[in-house]
Formats: structure tokens, C-alpha cells, sequence
């Protein structure tokens, strides 16, 4: 039936008009006179019953016509599993199998995956169906590693083969897109349009709890029917939300921080096992708590030991749901970086240059040291990026106040990593840095004693390499003999990292734009203070110079299973991108036909002459314990459909009953009706016709 048969349908009782019609337009018996009634008694009883014959073929003839034409206008169609005659068109299904994360789980048995029963039993109603039935196969989350054909199908086998081929994935589905892609196949595999649509799913909330997709198909035709798997509750479910590199400087030898934020869904604490495994085959362990209804950020360490593609795999036991426990980190990481000693004087930095690069080449730290004066570090440093610029507080000053004018502060806004300290073999007075920068020193300080330095604000990632395995940052030994103390404003993107006992700030950070200024009071020499002659110094140098300002941040793309990516970085057009770890991929294409993945995993990815880091987590909302409860999908809002038991073989094969896509009646209606209107017109006029015919019978003799 079209939309709006049903006006059409309305109009039915039109039909009776032609019988209305006669009834209210009989003529009137008139008595005439004649001499005799002799010839009327011998004719009127046959020409009686003719005429009464004549008028009710005629009045049938007429409602048949109007009836006919009406029903044909509404295109009716028998969509049962055979008509009354046997002409039933074959048997039409699509099976639709979610192959999305949360079909991952085991079921109640404990021995299959919900994705391992619902193929079988996808299977087992493709094997009920009639020899001559026709059907396809669709998923919830389109998979490119799958080649299954979307078009209907006569092979049995070929259909079974690739139900089976259907493999385990990370995303979300996409059922709206799934049915209307189902519905769209029925409609042109068939006359009517009819058949049904099979969807073998754990029903979860996150997919299937909102409606809507009634407004957007026209289903009529369609039986859907739903095959629910049961679900086991989620216990104690913890998931991995995100994973990504710190802003420090990725460098061949150096370590860096990868944050993994974990989100726990149960009332009470659960405690989780945190690990990771790299390229290189470095492993760690670690075992978090994470607080009810809570999230806890945790750290994990990395050591490239190589420049180039690298990935890091992060996961997490102990919870009830695996498949948002994991996600893959791709990056790349760089060759060396060059930190620049703004000055004509070298000694004025002390053993910064020493412990940043102990032998000038970056053997050890991927870091090279190169002395510029200021009247070319403004070039300098747009040529070479450094990981770091280090001069003293009268530098600053003067290339601030200088006729490059905004230029430095232009490049710590930028992402540019600025050290400023006092020189090491210079006496000073209070200086008053530049007013962008926000801190100000103080006058020198020259106690007695010695000080000792302690550390402030612990939970910075400034102190991660020093950090003891219960999470304190303890500096022994650490003492300064002079110093001037600096005062920093107190706001959000300010850090104190050491002070004195005196409540003094010897060393901070201040944020601004994307760059950071680490500001000192003391210079780093052990005329000033007994810190860099301790190892710790060395960790300590390395996180001013490399925890700003890396390029190498926006090389990396995060992209959940499933969803495309809101932009791809560069400007050509030909990209490649090539497995790391995961699914195998060498592919290569243009950006606007950019592959989906729906697995975790790592890759490379090379826009033009640019290299990128890959990354690709599941999606974690598959870990949603929720899942729809009761006879109805809310996603089919006012579409009819029906939900079924896998296990109830009787609701298996009433659900096969609308499969056919049954009889279009609009061209045998069509026919009946123009049989009826040539009728009436023979019936209507009869006398024309008989004096046709007495004419055509003399033309015949005479000749």
C-alpha cells in the first residue's frame, strides 16, 4: 500500500453510488390505452426479465468499475507467506549482526561471546529459510577489514561463510544507519518493497535507548524483528577514558609521561592493575585505585631509545569489562634539539650546559647546546625551535625592551620554553623583570648559614623523574648559599617548585599562552648552591629544557573506534597511513576517503612530506552496563516490531512468517477494472450493439 492509499480506501463506499443512483431515478408506471392488450400479454413476461438482468449487470458493471479503480489507485499488495493461489513472490531478510564492542562479553553460560551466539543463530535462520529465499548480511559498525556484499543473495553458503568471517570490534554501532540501509535493500530487491529485517543484538542503551528512526523510513512493508542476547551484569567496571603523551620534548633517551585517565562506574573502590608494553619491549605494572563513581589520572613512563615511529599499548585488569581497558599510543619522536645559552658569556649558566649535555653533542640527552648572541636569537630560534632558551634576568630585560620589541614574548605565547636566572659570576640588586612575564626578584640574599632548599608543589610533572615509588620528592642534601627570591603572582598557571624554610620561592613556573618561563633566583653553580653538584640536578635541568614548547604535540591524532576524525592535519591532499600495531593496514588514498578504523590500534600516518602518530582507542561507552528492557526498541519509536527469545525455536518461525514480499495487486485490479467499464459500456448501450451487429450480418450476405 502507497502512502496516502488510505484516502483512496475512504472514497470505497463511491461504489454504491451507480445502485443509489437507480433506485432514485425509477420511472413511474403511466396507464395508456390501446385497443387491444393481446401482443403485450404474449411479450412482457420475457422482455420483463431481460430488462431486470439487463439493469442489474449494468448496476454491477458500474460498482465493480468504481470499486476496482479505487482499490488499484491504493496499490494493495498480500504480503503473507503464501497467497491462496501459490503466487507468492520468494522469501526477502536481511540479517543485521551488532559486531560492536559489548557483544565482546561472555554470555551466561560463560563459554561463548554474545557475538559467537548471535552468528550462530544468524546462521541457523539463514538455514530455515526457503530454498528459493533470497537475503544479505549487514553489520552494526562497518568493519573495512570485512568484505561481506551488502546485495541480496541466493547462495546460502556464500551468506553463512561470510556471517561466520564477521570479526569482534571496539566501536559503537550505528543502528539507525544499519536499518535504513536494510530497509533501502528490501525496497529494491522487490516490487512491494516487502520482507524482514532480522537484528541479532544485546540491545545496549547506549545504541538503542533513544528514538527517532520512525521519521526517517518508511517501514510498512517491513516486519523488523529483533533476537535479544542476554546480558550478564557488569561488576565493578573500570574504563580506560583516554591516554596521551605530556607536553615535554619527545627525544631519543629521554623520558616522558604518558597521563591515562581511568573512570571507575561502581558505587565502592576498585583496585586495577595498570600496564603497559612499548616497541622496544619494555613492560610495566602498576596497580591503581580508582574511587566510586570516581576518576584518578594515572602516569606511565616512556624511554625511546630511537628517533622515529614509535607506540606504547596501555591496559588495565581486574574489572568486568575488557574491551575499554585498552588503548595504543602513537608517536613520533625526534632526533636531537638544541638549547640555546643567550650570551657572550658561557660561564654566566654554571653547570646547566654540563648537565643538558655532558659532552656538547647530545650522546647521552638528545640535547646540543649552542651559544647565540642577542642580537640573533630572534632568528636563530625561528629557525631552529629550540627546547630551550636560557639567559639571565638583564637579557630579558633588554631583548624586552629592545627595538624587536613583543618579540620574546611572542615566542613563549607561541610555545616557546624560557629559563631566566641570575649570572652565576655577577652581583646584582633587585631586578624587576618585564611586565608580561608577572614575577619580580628580590634583592640578594647572603645568609650566614646555608639554606636548605625544599620542594613545593610535589604533584607537579616537573618532579616525575625524581619521584620515589610512593609518590614524595625528596631532594637530601640540597642547600643554597645565596639567592634572591622571587616573588610570583598566585594564580592558576603559576608553580612554585623550591623554597626555603623562610617561606621564600627559589625556583617557579609560570605558564603563559603555550609556553612556560621557568624563573630562578639562584644561579647553578656551587657558589651559590650545593644542588648541582647531586645527581638530582641532572633531571631537574632536563625537565626546564624539554617540558615546553615541543613540536612534536601536534604531530600526534587521537580517534575513537568508529568515529572519523573532525579534521586531518596538513594540507595534501595523498595520504598514507600504515599499521604500527593492530589491524594490518597499508593503505593510501585521498583525505576525503580516509579509512575508518574500528579497533584500537597504532599507525603512521604521512600527509605529503609531514610524518604523524596515530592513535586509535575503543570506544568506551561499549563498557555501558545498561541495556533495553521490556517488548519494545526505543530507537523504533511508532515502527512496528517484535522482540524474540535466541533460545525460543516456535518465536524463530513465526518470525519467518513475513518474509515474503508477497503480491502487487495494482495490475490485476487494473485489469478488472477496465473488464468492468468495457461491460458497462456493451450493457449501456444495447440496442447500438445489436443494431451493429444486424448491419456487419447483412453486409456479410449481400456480399
Amino acid at each position: 500500500m502507497i502512502v496516502g492509499a488510505g484516502i483512496f480506501l475512504m472514497l470505497l463506499p463511491l461504489a454504491a453510488a451507480p445502485v443509489v443512483f437507480h433506485l432514485l431515478m425509477r420511472q413511474k408506471r403511466r396507464e395508456r390505452v390501446y385497443s387491444t392488450p393481446m401482443f403485450f400479454h404474449q411479450i412482457d413476461p420475457k422482455m420483463r426479465a431481460r430488462k431486470r438482468l439487463q439493469e442489474i449487470l449494468l448496476l454491477i458493471s458500474r460498482v465493480l468499475l468504481i470499486a476496482l479503480g479505487l482499490l488499484a489507485l491504493s496499490r494493495l499488495s498480500i504480503n503473507t507467506v503464501r497467497d491462496v493461489l501459490g503466487f507468492g513472490e520468494r522469501q526477502m531478510v536481511v540479517l543485521v549482526v551488532d559486531n560492536s564492542g559489548s557483544m565482546n562479553t561472555k554470555m551466561a553460560d560463560g563459554k561463548n561471546t554474545k557475538l559467537q551466539t548471535a552468528k550462530k543463530s544468524a546462521q541457523q535462520l539463514l538455514s530455515a529459510l526457503d530454498d528459493d529465499a533470497k537475503a544479505a548480511v549487514l553489520t552494526l559498525v562497518d568493519d573495512p577489514q570485512l568484505e561481506i556484499s551488502s546485495d541480496m543473495k541466493g547462495d546460502k553458503t556464500r551468506l553463512a561463510e561470510a556471517i561466520g568471517s564477521i570479526a569482534p570490534t571496539e566501536a559503537t554501532g550505528k543502528p539507525a544507519t544499519a536499518l535504513q540501509q536494510a530497509v533501502s535493500i528490501l525496497m529494491a530487491a522487490s516490487s512491494t518493497g516487502a520482507g524482514s529485517v532480522h537484528v541479532f543484538s544485546d540491545l545496549q542503551s547506549t545504541e538503542w535507548g533513544q528514538g527517532g528512526i520512525d521519521r526517517v523510513i518508511d517501514s510498512e512493508h517491513v516486519r523488523i524483528v529483533f533476537h535479544r542476547l542476554p546480558s550478564v551484569p557488569v561488576q565493578a567496571n573500570v574504563s580506560l577514558v583516554s591516554a596521551g603523551l605530556s607536553n615535554r620534548r619527545v627525544l631519543p633517551k629521554q623520558p616522558n609521561t604518558v597521563f591515562v585517565e581511568l573512570r571507575n562506574d561502581a558505587e565502592d573502590p576498585v583496585q586495577v592493575r595498570l600496564n603497559s608494553q612499548d616497541d622496544q619491549r619494555k613492560q610495566t605494572t602498576n596497580v591503581v585505585t580508582v574511587p566510586g563513581k570516581g576518576r584518578v589520572t594515572a602516569k606511565v613512563t616512556i624511554q625511546p631509545e630511537s628517533k622515529g615511529s614509535h607506540w606504547v599499548r596501555i591496559w588495565i585488569e581486574g574489572d568486568g569489562y575488557a574491551d575499554d581497558n585498552q588503548a595504543v599510543l602513537a608517536y613520533v619522536c625526534g632526533s636531537t634539539a638544541k638549547f640555546f645559552l643567550v650570551g657572550a658569556d658561557v660561564s654566566e649558566f654554571g653547570r646547566l650546559p654540563l648537565a643538558l649535555s655532558p659532552f656538547g653533542d647530545g650522546r647521552f640527552t638528545s640535547l646540543v647546546p649552542e651559544v647565540v648572541g642577542s642580537d640573533s636569537v630572534r632568528e636563530r630560534t625561528q629557525q631552529a625551535q629550540p627546547a630551550l632558551a636560557a639567559m639571565n634576568w638583564t637579557e630579558a630585560a633588554r631583548i624586552s625592551e629592545g627595538t624587536s620589541g613583543q618579540w620574546l614574548e611572542q615566542y613563549v605565547n607561541a610555545g616557546g620554553n624560557l629559563l631566566i636566572l641570575p649570572p652565576s659570576r655577577q652581583a646584582m640588586d633587585a631586578v624587576r623583570l618585564p611586565s608580561w612575564i608577572g614575577a619580580e626578584v628580590s634583592a640578594l640574599v647572603d645568609p650566614v648559614e646555608q639554606v636548605r632548599c625544599t620542594v613545593l608543589s610535589e604533584s607537579s610533572d616537573f618532579w616525575d623523574n625524581l619521584r620515589l615509588p610512593g609518590g614524595s620528592v625528596r631532594l637530601v642534601g640540597a642547600f643554597c648559599r645565596k639567592y634572591h627570591p622571587v616573588l610570583l603572582p598566585e594564580d592558576a598557571r603559576t608553580v612554585p617548585l623550591l623554597g626555603t624554610g623562610r617561606q621564600e620561592v627559589l625556583l617557579g613556573i609560570l605558564e603563559r599562552g603555550k609556553g612556560r618561563i621557568v624563573c630562578s633566583g639562584m644561579a647553578f653553580s656551587s657558589k651559590w648552591t650545593l644542588l648541582t653538584n647531586m645527581p638530582e640536578f641532572v633531571p631537574m635541568a632536563q625537565s626546564m629544557a624539554l617540558a615546553s614548547g615541543s613540536p612534536e604535540a601536534d604531530d600526534r591524532l587521537s580517534l575513537i573506534a568508529g568515529e572519523a576524525p573532525a579534521s586531518l592535519p596538513g594540507s595534501a591532499d595523498d595520504i598514507r597511513v600504515v599499521s604500527l600495531v593492530g589491524d594490518p593496514m597499508d593503505w593510501s588514498g585521498r583525505r576525503d576517503r580516509f579509512p575508518q578504523f574500528v579497533r584500537s590500534g597504532g599507525y603512521v600516518m604521512r600527509v605529503g612530506e609531514k610524518t604523524y602518530g596515530l592513535s586509535v582507542q575503543g570506544a568506551v561507552d561499549e563498557g555501558s552496563g545498561e541495556f533495553v528492557a521490556g517488548r519494545s526498541v526505543p530507537l523504533m519509536g511508532e515502527i512496528e516490531h517484535s522482540i524474540v527469545s535466541m533460545e525460543d525455536s516456535d518465536e524463530l518461525k513465526q518470525s519467518l512468517v513475513a518474509s515474503h514480499t508477497g503480491i502487487e495487486l495494482y495490475l490485476p485490479l487494473l485489469l478488472l477494472a477496465m473488464m468492468a467499464m468495457m461491460a458497462e459500456g456493451v450493457l449501456g448501450t444495447p440496442r447500438q450493439f445489436k443494431l451493429t451487429q444486424s448491419a456487419t450480418q447483412k453486409g456479410e450476405v449481400a456480399s
